[in-house]
């Protein structure tokens, strides 16, 4: 939690000296990721010598409880830490935060976890269960073009609509997952996935 609020602090900062233009969103749906829930914020100034360009900065941060995996029995899970870093570089087609958008963003998130799997161990003709810890560690990556529309409420709050297409490149190390990565398994760890993008942010504008 306490990188989180570095993050927020050098954002809220860093912008606010030295842009003229500032604005700062939220993206609910990311709390409801199955994989890795964070509460993820951005910090969007505008460019210089340009009035329909922007560059969003974004993080998150979460340490929550994640769903029982039906792949492994009998495991228990522990909650899982997530951290997000993205940076999306938008183009107006009016003017900056003001109607419809094209842009260009990058992400990556790391997701880390334990898991207990209760084991049958069997030694000098005796068996029993006994519980094994593993750590799981998921990096993603994620490129995406996106179509969106920026939407002023009034002259502070606003709501920004998207959606948009790509790919991601996934690392994982422990466990073998869900079946379905072995359609689009690279290697043993690495696994290239399509990636979609449909949802919307809320936030301010700070002058």
């Amino acid at each position: 939690m306490k990188n989180l609020w570095v993050a927020i602090c050098w954002i809220c900062t860093t912008y606010s000296i030295f842009a003229q233009n500032f604005a700062l969103s939220w993206n609910p749906l990311r709390t409801l990721d199955l994989v890795g829930p964070t509460f993820y914020i951005g910090g969007e100034k505008a460019l210089a010598n340009s009035n329909k360009k922007t560059l969003q900065v974004s993080v998150g941060f979460g340490n929550w409880e994640n769903w029982v995996e039906t792949s492994i029995p009998n495991n228990i899970i522990q909650p899982t830490t997530t951290f997000r870093y993205g940076l999306e570089y938008k183009y107006y087609f009016k003017e900056q935060w003001n109607g419809g958008y094209v842009s260009a963003a990058f992400e990556a998130r790391t997701t880390h976890r334990y898991v207990d799997n209760w084991r049958l161990v069997c030694e000098s003709g005796e068996c029993f269960e006994q519980i094994f810890t593993e750590k799981r560690i998921r990096n993603t990556f994620n490129t995406m073009g996106r179509i969106g529309y920026f939407a002023k409420i009034d002259n502070y709050l606003f709501l920004d609509l998207f959606t948009g297409a790509g790919i991601k490149i996934a690392r994982k190390e422990g466990g073998e997952g869900f079946l379905f990565n072995s359609l689009f398994r690279l290697n043993h760890n690495h696994f290239l996935h399509p990636a979609f993008s449909l949802g919307f942010r809320v936030g301010i504008f700070i002058n």
